[in-house]
């Protein structure tokens, strides 16, 4: 399965699928163009007969994968927008959706990014060592979660998962792991 994205970073996700046995034909790709009136989808040749999976577009490097725990599809995402920055989540039933609200799993201040294993502009703050060479004023940054499937663990209710997560400034990449609940908080 293949989930296109557009212009990097400022993108909504798009949905498309490929035999395995015609990987080398471009004409064996199927976009996902919306659900029929029994809530099936509809799969269309045509690259611009594709629907987007929600409306947020500021998706740049992103994963989806099942999770057997909780029988749902989790997507991870890096956002830029204000009130979404981070490494957002999504979780859905089918892989076209539809896909709940937005949740921020990791937020650079609020989970010990900034001033740990991420830089802080020294004209912000001189809190760490981690810039890379003449980047002092440099704002780090996440992006790039990718999750591992296989290391999931949990039961029905709650699941944890761990996913890779790079940097830039400096240029890295961390494990890390969140654990997510079903139902009500």
């Amino acid at each position: 399965m293949c989930v296109p994205s557009g212009k990097y970073r400022k993108s909504n996700v798009y949905l498309a699928f490929q035999p395995s046995a015609e990987i080398t034909s471009r004409s064996s790709l199927r976009y996902w163009a919306g659900l029929d009136r029994a809530g099936q989808p509809i799969w269309d040749t045509r690259e611009g007969a594709a629907k987007f999976l929600f409306d947020q577009p500021c998706v740049g490097e992103f994963s989806v994968s099942y999770n057997r725990f909780i029988g749902k599809w989790i997507m991870l995402y890096n956002c830029d927008m204000p009130d979404r920055r981070g490494i957002n989540l999504r979780t859905a039933d089918q892989p076209w959706g539809p896909w709940s609200a937005p949740q921020v799993i990791f937020h650079p201040w609020d989970d010990h990014g900034y001033c740990y294993f991420m830089h802080t502009s020294w004209a912000f703050r001189n809190c760490d060592q981690l810039q890379e060479a003449r980047l002092e004023n440099t704002w780090g940054g996440e992006y790039g979660p990718y999750q591992f499937s296989d290391f999931a663990t949990g039961d029905a209710s709650t699941t944890t998962i761990y996913y890779t997560m790079s940097t830039w400034n400096p240029y890295t990449v961390v494990l890390m792991k969140a654990t997510l609940r079903t139902g009500p908080n």
